[in-house]
């Protein structure tokens, strides 16, 4: 897993997300696959949520 990770902008109003969670996809799809995390299996992917408006964002860790 990314241990430092960008911050995410809320793509709603502009503030700064939190990261709270992080979820291993496996069984990736082919383009995923290129981005696969060998040793465990798949993808990770990274929950973030906004403090200022409560909307939820992911993206592939990075």
């Amino acid at each position: 897993m990314s241990a430092a990770s960008k911050t995410m902008i809320c793509p709603k109003c502009g503030a700064t997300m939190s990261r709270h969670a992080e979820k291993l996809i496996q069984g990736p799809t082919p383009k995923e696959a290129r981005q696969a995390e060998l040793g465990l299996g798949g993808i990770v992917l990274e929950m973030h949520s906004c403090p200022a408006c409560g909307a939820n964002a992911s993206r592939l860790a990075m």
